[in-house]
């Protein structure tokens, strides 16, 4: 989590908290279809042959649900699990690579599964209908744990699922603490910094973020939790991978594009090609 709070080597934030993300799943919809539970070896096609025994369009059941316009910062997790990225590293060349078959590979898998009713493009984030039972599974962070145990959900977590002959990753959600160059109370403001980051306020913390503590990570066997321990496999798995957002000029034209994108192939209404939403990205 360092690497979020620094710029070229330099430290400039000490890290707080964070979240990957997983695949959740309702225990009791799987139980029902007669389907075994999601493991973290699944592929993608692991989860289209459970959604097609899970999913009943005449009672509003799906397999799976994600956000019809997903965000595109977390969205690029998908194109790191199958090879690619948004863009070079260096955030200089787009085509080729959001437009890449990999990056089309990923999309049509999940429009794949909506034209056959086994998979629902949400208006928000997806977590609703799961807690609502909706859809069987949904990739959320961490921060989803307490409200789906408060919603009586009976749920598992799992590594995201993967494109044939990959490892899935996940993009990491971190928050920081720096203080500013210009601060006239530099002196109060590393007391609060020591004090939100010490090992009590992490651990009063871990049902709102993860620690990212070692030492509160043993002591509270976050690595053996039954919900949180997939989080820190996906952290493992992901720490090679920095967002394009961090090095593409303009990102947030560029992610305006890429939402419209995404919209135009997941929305019911529209189901664009994936091949021709992405090129239009890059042109």
């Amino acid at each position: 989590t360092w690497n979020y709070n620094s710029i070229d080597d330099t430290i400039y934030g000490i890290p707080v908290g964070f979240t990957t993300h997983a695949l959740y799943y309702n225990k009791d919809l799987f139980d029902a279809a007669g389907v075994d539970y999601p493991t973290n070896d699944w592929t993608w096609d692991d989860v289209r042959e459970a959604s097609e025994k899970i999913s009943n369009a005449d009672e509003n059941v799906y397999g799976y649900i994600m956000p019809g316009k997903p965000d595109p910062y977390d969205f690029e997790m998908y194109l790191w699990s199958n090879d690619t990225a948004y863009a070079s590293e260096d955030g200089e060349t787009t085509d080729g690579y959001v437009n890449s078959p990999e990056a089309v590979e990923v999309l049509q898998t999940f429009q794949d599964m909506m034209n056959d009713n086994l998979a629902l493009a949400s208006e928000s984030w997806g977590t609703d209908e799961f807690s609502s039972q909706t859809a069987a599974m949904v990739v959320s962070g961490a921060w989803d744990i307490g409200s789906f145990n408060e919603a009586g959900l009976n749920f598992g977590t799992a590594a995201i699922p993967s494109f044939e002959g990959q490892e899935s990753k996940s993009v990491l959600s971190s928050s920081g603490l720096a203080i500013s160059a210009d601060s006239k109370n530099k002196d109060a403001a590393w007391e609060f910094v020591k004090f939100w980051t010490n090992e009590e306020a992490n651990i009063e913390r871990i049902d709102y973020e993860l620690s990212v503590l070692k030492s509160v990570v043993d002591s509270e066997g976050l690595e053996e939790d039954e919900y949180k321990s997939v989080f820190y496999e996906m952290l493992e798995r992901s720490s090679e991978y920095g967002p394009s957002s961090f090095n593409i000029e303009n990102w947030s034209d560029f992610a305006d594009q890429l939402s419209m994108a995404f919209e135009q192939v997941f929305n019911p209404t529209t189901r664009v090609s994936p091949q021709e939403a992405l090129d239009s990205v890059v042109k």
